[in-house]
């Protein structure tokens, strides 16, 4: 029996991102991932998906870059004047609490996208969210609905211990980046210590709570260890992936200025 599930995030954000998942679990320990429906590159993921039957695919919930899946006039108060999801994670939160964002709207969206990874003939193994949207209050409720909706028994719960503070900046990586991604994973491990206690109550498997979740979701979900091609400071993590496609930059992501400043 397996004890280690190694999941990959971000498949179809872009091409070399998604190469580099498939490449990781052909010749590596990925054994699953977690599909961006509004990606760059989302189809040729499905395409490439479809050759490696192994890899376990679930669903990456975004709401914070990018071409949504609805249409613009379903879901206004996402989105910027251009029609994009235009928030960073820390906005996004803070446009949730003061009602800025209207949350059907976002189930509208998380919806859709969830139906368009069906309808290319993937059966989601497993919801996440960039930049773990989805345990923030309101969407993690609304992500729950949408597990039982579809019939997907598993969502990670990014439950992750910071490393202190000061080890932390020893790490040589920019002091004003490091003291912001702390304080990020702290807050991302309160919200999902109440969301791993609703999971439990909704019957629905969270990634932490061993044998359960291998018995039920089988390769695809137990004990969790993301792969990144650059050092994220409050989970310890790696991902697979690599390139600088045009949507990259494009979509105020932060792994185009991340890997430049390890170099």
């Amino acid at each position: 029996m397996r004890q280690l599930i190694v999941n990959a995030d971000d498949f179809g954000l872009t091409g070399a991102v998604s190469s580099g998942i498939l490449d990781a679990h052909r010749n590596g320990i990925v054994t699953s991932t977690t599909l961006m429906a509004n990606g760059g590159a989302f189809d040729a993921a499905v395409a490439m998906g479809r050759r490696a039957p192994r890899l376990g695919i679930g669903v990456h919930l975004n709401l914070t870059s990018g071409e949504p899946v609805s249409p613009a006039q379903r879901i206004p108060s996402l989105l910027d004047r251009s029609g994009r999801l235009h928030w960073s994670a820390g906005r996004l939160l803070r446009d949730i609490v003061t009602r800025q964002v209207d949350l059907a709207e976002a189930e509208t969206e998380l919806r859709r996208q969830i139906i368009k990874v069906r309808r290319a003939g993937i059966l989601p193994t497993h919801l996440d969210g960039h930049k773990h949207v989805h345990v923030m209050p309101g969407v993690s409720d609304i992500v729950m609905r949408l597990a039982q909706e579809f019939s997907i028994p598993c969502v990670r719960c990014p439950r992750e211990v910071a490393p202190n503070l000061p080890t932390l900046l020893r790490s040589g990586n920019p002091r004003n980046a490091v003291i912001k991604q702390y304080l990020v994973g702290r807050i991302v491990f309160r919200f999902a210590r109440v969301f791993e206690e609703k999971l439990a109550n909704a019957g629905l498997l969270s990634g932490v709570d061993g044998a359960r979740s291998q018995a039920t979701c089988g390769r695809q979900w137990n004990s969790t260890y993301e792969l990144s091609a650059t050092r994220n400071v409050h989970t310890g993590a790696r991902r697979c992936g690599s390139g600088s496609d045009n949507w990259v930059r494009t979509n105020r992501t932060r792994t185009i200025s991340t890997r430049e400043s390890l170099r």
